[in-house]
């Protein structure tokens, strides 16, 4: 299981990073009536450190 959480952390965290994007995840595991597996996104555009007003 560690490693599928892996690959779809590697895989994602490339995308966004493609995409000048930033996010955070929050993961819940339980196994109490099966396998469950719950993810909550958070997702903005990257600022950049050299804009001018």
């Amino acid at each position: 299981m560690s490693e599928l959480i892996e690959t779809v952390y590697n895989e994602f965290d490339s995308a966004c990073k493609t995409r000048n994007l930033n996010w955070e995840a929050e993961l819940e595991l339980g196994m109490e009536f099966g396998v469950k597996f719950t993810a909550k996104l958070k997702i903005s555009p990257k600022l950049s450190e050299d804009s001018q007003s």
